[in-house]
């Protein structure tokens, strides 16, 4: 059995850093983006999408790029309302 002093200090060493650091950079890329939300309009099988509860038409996208596991979320920006679509809905301008 190795200690894991032995498999770090081995040829482990470097992909550990490195998919440490791009962990941290993906982090820090989402903790931005939270931080400085980009408003835009969307459109989704022709229409442009409205928020069903509030009616306003700006959304942000949530998740990874939108992505959950119900399938592509994005949120409305005056009620936080969240919309979920099957297929990526566009964004217009």
């Amino acid at each position: 059995m190795f200690a894991l002093d032995t498999i770090l200090a081995g040829h482990y060493a470097p992909v550990m850093g490195n998919t440490l650091k791009a962990i941290r950079r993906g982090i820090k890329a989402g903790v931005n983006a939270m931080q400085h939300p980009h408003h835009s309009r969307f459109q989704a099988g022709g229409q442009t999408v409205v928020c069903s509860h509030c009616g306003n038409d700006t959304f942000d996208l949530i998740g990874v790029a939108g992505m959950s596991i119900a399938g592509f979320g994005i949120e409305c920006s005056k009620c936080t309302h969240i919309e979920y679509f099957t297929s990526k809905p566009c964004p217009l301008g």
